[in-house]
C-alpha cells in the first residue's frame, strides 16, 4: 500500500531576513495562505510552528490536494512546497533518548518502495531542526540509507548526482519524509509593504510589473482609462478585466477602476 500524502510541507524564504519584523511577515503568509485555501472552498487546517507552515491533508481526498498544490504556486513569500508524509512527534518520540528507529525506518522503506526505478541511484537527506533527536543529520541518513538497500530493490548510492532524494525533515512537530520540492513563487507575502495603484493596459508590460510588484509584498489595484465610458455588463467582459481577474490569483484581492 503507496505511504499516503498527509501533509502538505510550506517552507518561505525571504522572510528569515527581517530580524523584528519577521512575526509580521510571517502573519501575513500565513493569513494569505488560509486566504487563498478558502477561496478553493477547501477548510484545511494551516499550521504555523517556528520556521515553517504545514497543512494537514484529510484521508482520501486526491483531487483535492492535487488543487491546493496548484493554488500554493500563486502565494508570494512561499520559497518551496511539497506533498509529504508526516509521523507525529508523539508516535516517534521525537525528544526522547530512545525514539522510535523502526517506525521511522519502515515508513522510509515505503517511500523508497512506492518510488522504485530500475537501475537508478538515490541518497538521503535528513536535516535536524529538532535537536534534541538523539542522531545527527548524517547518522540518520546512514542508517536510513542502509535500511533502504537491504529492505528494497534500491542497490546503488549517488551522494552528488542521485536520481532520487529522499527528503527526511525532523521537527519539533514530527518527522516529514517526501521525495520531490516544488518551487514556490518567492518574494514576501501580499500586503507586508503597502496598497499602490498601479496603471493598467491591455499589452504584457503593465501586467508583468503588476506580477512583480505584488511579488514584493505590495497589495495592487488596477487603473486603466478609456476612451468611452463602458457599461458595468461589457467591462467585466473585456480584456482588460480578464487580465485583473487572472492576476488577482496572485495579488489576492484587487479592484479595478476604468
Amino acid at each position: 500500500m503507496p505511504l499516503r500524502t498527509n501533509t502538505i510541507l510550506v517552507q518561505h524564504g525571504e522572510i528569515y531576513l527581517k530580524g523584528k519584523n519577521r512575526p509580521v511577515f510571517l502573519r501575513c503568509l500565513h493569513h494569505n495562505l488560509k486566504g487563498k485555501l478558502r477561496s478553493l472552498g477547501v477548510t484545511w487546517r494551516v499550521n504555523r510552528p517556528y520556521g515553517y507552515f504545514f497543512v494537514k491533508v484529510p484521508p482520501q481526498d486526491d483531487a483535492g490536494l492535487e488543487r491546493v498544490l496548484a493554488a500554493l504556486s500563486e502565494v508570494a513569500g512561499v520559497a518551496w512546497y511539497t506533498p509529504a508524509h508526516r509521523i507525529p512527534a508523539h508516535a516517534v518520540r521525537v525528544t526522547s533518548p530512545s525514539p522510535d528507529y523502526e517506525l521511522i525506518e519502515n515508513r522510509v522503506i515505503e517511500l523508497a518502495s512506492d518510488t522504485y526505478a530500475p537501475g537508478a541511484a538515490f541518497r538521503v537527506s535528513a536535516n535536524r531542526a529538532e535537536k534534541r533527536f538523539p542522531l545527527n543529520s548524517s547518522e540518520l541518513e546512514q542508517r536510513l540509507g542502509a535500511a533502504i538497500i537491504e529492505n528494497t530493490q534500491w542497490n546503488t548510492v549517488n551522494l552528488k548526482e542521485p536520481d532520487r532524494v529522499f527528503y527526511v525533515n525532523v521537527k519539533p512537530e514530527g518527522i516529514f519524509l517526501y521525495v520531490t520540492r516544488r518551487r514556490g513563487m518567492g518574494g514576501l507575502p501580499v500586503g507586508v509593504t503597502g496598497r499602490v495603484l498601479t496603471l493598467l493596459s491591455g499589452g504584457i508590460d503593465s501586467p508583468v510589473a503588476a506580477y512583480l510588484i505584488a511579488r514584493r509584498g505590495c497589495s495592487v489595484d488596477f487603473i486603466h482609462f478609456t476612451a468611452d465610458q463602458p457599461q458595468q455588463n461589457q467591462a467585466e467582459g473585456n480584456k482588460v478585466s480578464q487580465i485583473v481577474r487572472e492576476l488577482s490569483r496572485i495579488t489576492m484581492r484587487s479592484r479595478l477602476y476604468l
